[in-house]
Formats: C-alpha cells, sequence, structure tokens
C-alpha cells in the first residue's frame, strides 16, 4: 500500500481524498477534494514535500531565491509550482520553426506508408496544407521556444488575425484562421508525443468564431457562362460538382476509369465519413458531357485534374471567372447540387446517398433552399459541349489507386 494515495471517499459534495501516512510527516494527513483532478494535484505536492525531507540541506543561493517568495506563496503553492517547472524544463526543447520542420517530415513520411489497398496514411492535400499554414504560423508568432507560448499569447494572435486584411483589402476568413489553429493543435500533439511539451494550448483558447459562412447556390446562367468560359479541366470541376456532388478535395481524386457509362454511375473514395465512399448516379448533365468525352476519338484516362495542384487549379477558374463576368463562392456548386436534387428527385434518402452524408438530417439541415420544380429542372437541363483535354508538360498525369 502507498504511503500517500488518493482515494474515493462517501462525500457527495467533497469525494476525493489524500491519505498521507502519520509516519511521513510525524501526523496522518486527510483531505478532501471536489475533483480527482485537484486531489492528484494535491498529491503530487506531498510527494514532492516527502522526497525534500530524503535530501540533503538546500544550496545557501537556492535558499535565498525560495525566501524571495515565502511572504507571497504558500509552502504547498511553491511544491507545486516547482513540480511543474521539474517537468517543464526537463522536456527538449524546440523553437517552432524546428518543430515545425520536424512535424512536416514527419507528415510526409506518414504519407509514403501505404495500407493493403495501397491508401496512404494521410493524404497529399494533408501534407500540402501543412507546407502552406507551417511557414505562416511561424510568420504571426515568431520563431519562439514552444514550451515558452502562452494561451494569451495564442487568443491575441487569433484576435489579430481575425482584424487582418489580404493585399486585395478583403478580411481573413474565420475558416483560414481556424485552419491556421488546427494546424497549430496538431503541431503540439505531436510535440506532446515527442516529449517537446506537457499539454495542448490550444484547448485552452477562447472560443473561436464560426467558421462556416452562409453558403449560396448558382443560378442555370452562370453555370453555362461558366462551363463556356472555362477549359477541360474548369469543366470537369463544374459538372462533377454542381452536377455530380463532389466535393472539391474530391474531385482532384476522381479518376476517369471509374467513370462507368454502360451503369450511368461513378465511384468516388471518399475519406470524410462512412458514407463518403460511395458510387453516384450520374444526372443527365453529367452523363452527356461524359459521353462526349470517353466514346470520342481521344478519350480522357488517369485523373480528372491531371494531378494538378489546388493553386493550378484556382487560377484557371479565375481565368473563367473574369472572362463570363461571375464566379462560383465556396462549396457552391455542391449546395447548389443538392438544392437542386432535393426538389427535383423528391427523395431525401437518395440525395443524402448520393452526396455521401452519413443520414438524410444533415442533407436537409444544409441542403434545403428556396427552389421551385420549375428551377430545379431547369438547372437539370443544362447541357454543355465538352472541351477536349490538353495536358500542359508542368502538370503531368499523377495516377491514384484504382477502384476495384
Amino acid at each position: 500500500m502507498k504511503s500517500i494515495r488518493v482515494i474515493k471517499g462517501s462525500s457527495s459534495t467533497l469525494p476525493w481524498e489524500v491519505h498521507a501516512a502519520a509516519k511521513i510527516f510525524g501526523k496522518r494527513i486527510r483531505q478532501r477534494f471536489a475533483t480527482r483532478q485537484e486531489a492528484e494535484a494535491h498529491l503530487k505536492v506531498l510527494e514532492a514535500r516527502r522526497a525534500q525531507k530524503e535530501r540533503t540541506p538546500l544550496d545557501p543561493e537556492i535558499h535565498n531565491v525560495v525566501a524571495l517568495f515565502q511572504d507571497k506563496l504558500t509552502v504547498d503553492q511553491i511544491m507545486l509550482l516547482l513540480t511543474e517547472g521539474v517537468e517543464r524544463f526537463s522536456k527538449q526543447s524546440r523553437t517552432l520553426k524546428q518543430l515545425s520542420e520536424e512535424f512536416q517530415a514527419h507528415i510526409e513520411m506518414l504519407h509514403e506508408r501505404v495500407d493493403a489497398k495501397g491508401k496512404p496514411a494521410v493524404s497529399a492535400t494533408y501534407v500540402s496544407d501543412c507546407k502552406y499554414f507551417g511557414p505562416r504560423v511561424i510568420e504571426h508568432l515568431g520563431n519562439v521556444d514552444v514550451a515558452d507560448i502562452k494561451v494569451e499569447q495564442l487568443d491575441t494572435w487569433v484576435t489579430n488575425r481575425l482584424k487582418s486584411t489580404l493585399k486585395n483589402g478583403k478580411k481573413i476568413s474565420s475558416r483560414t484562421v481556424k485552419n491556421e489553429v488546427n494546424y497549430l493543435s496538431a503541431l503540439f500533439r505531436y510535440a506532446i508525443n515527442k516529449n517537446y511539451l506537457t499539454k495542448n494550448l490550444t484547448h485552452q483558447m477562447a472560443k473561436l468564431p464560426c467558421a462556416t459562412g452562409e453558403v449560396t447556390i448558382c443560378q442555370p446562367e452562370e453555370i453555362e457562362r461558366l462551363l463556356e468560359a472555362g477549359d477541360h479541366f474548369v469543366q470537369s470541376h463544374i459538372m462533377f460538382g454542381a452536377f455530380g456532388g463532389l466535393r472539391s478535395s474530391e474531385i482532384m481524386k476522381m479518376e476517369w476509369e471509374d467513370v462507368r457509362i454502360e451503369e450511368g454511375q461513378f465511384y468516388i473514395e471518399g475519406t470524410k465519413n462512412a458514407g463518403s465512399e460511395r458510387w453516384v448516379k450520374m444526372t443527365p448533365p453529367l452523363m452527356d458531357w461524359c459521353k462526349q468525352l470517353l466514346e470520342g476519338d481521344n478519350p480522357p484516362s488517369g485523373l480528372v485534374m491531371a494531378g494538378m495542384t489546388d493553386i493550378t487549379k484556382g487560377r484557371k477558374l479565375e481565368a473563367a471567372y473574369k472572362k463570363a463576368g461571375c464566379r462560383i463562392p465556396k462549396n457552391a456548386l455542391r449546395h447548389s447540387y443538392g438544392s437542386h436534387h432535393l426538389v427535383h428527385y423528391q427523395n431525401a434518402d437518395n440525395t443524402a446517398n448520393e452526396m455521401g452524408h452519413v443520414g438524410p438530417q444533415m442533407t436537409f439541415k444544409a441542403y434545403r433552399k428556396a427552389v421551385l420544380k420549375s428551377q430545379a429542372a431547369e438547372y437539370f437541363a443544362i447541357r454543355c459541349e465538352a472541351k477536349a483535354q490538353v495536358i500542359s508538360p508542368c502538370l503531368g498525369q499523377k495516377r491514384g489507386k484504382k477502384a476495384a
């Protein structure tokens, strides 16, 4: 039996007790606490006090330092702070830049690890996102020792980021700031596992603002203008988003070999939730467009977006927006699909399955927009002349794992 221990007592208000035998401090100690966390903190104080009794007398210089605080802190408080200090300073030191570089190498290693189906432990998108957010977090917080970062510093950083603007004068979105905090949280989790830190400070930060803005839906005439203005890859992004209901990340992973014209379906290996890996029934606009390409003289193959980066895709979309005189708000293609599909096909369960939702509740909550039957009919009556795939030498054809 331990000489100092935490036990569960019978009190309803102070159920946790710390017991210390009389042989340790000359008298028996029994103190009660409301939570187990408080009891274990006091246990550490008593254990540190016992260890102090067994040590040699203090060096005079150390004695003088401790004496400076004897009228400001109790013995228990001094012991607790010293215990936490030992725990903190026993950790290896890392600057934010060093930690970020080490973390980047770690996730790139994880990306190289694949399972029996050829699926990596982390996606290429996550590797790219970390490479993007790492330098920006360091830029705003400074290359400080990670053990010196305080919660107040993080809250100030977030407040300032939400007030800042981009070069074009637009305010930084809440989603961008949320993503930066998520990256920092992943960085801290890695540091804890590597014994560089003792806790993840992002869990103690003030509540972040909602990062989900109001999402609009595209009008049929806007989609038609953009399809006319864009090249093959812009058309691919729009057609699989607006008429296939895919997320942007899913479009980037989509392969032409998984489009089955004869079945009227296509397969997507989703990763967001249990329902995201699915077969999707092709709507008339998407079926017509895919048939033009796949039954033509030079059918495309490999990744639908040819392995291009998000930056390259963004440039192509911006060029199409400028030419068409309109643009697609963030996530508006998928929202347009969901809203019009619900009204046109009158089957919430089916719409939920096509979109990879775990149930129709999510579908109703996010996509029940004010769409009339006539508008939905007009939306799915859209047809587009497919433009041939032309791959720039700088793109290359990256191939993913083909579906079974």
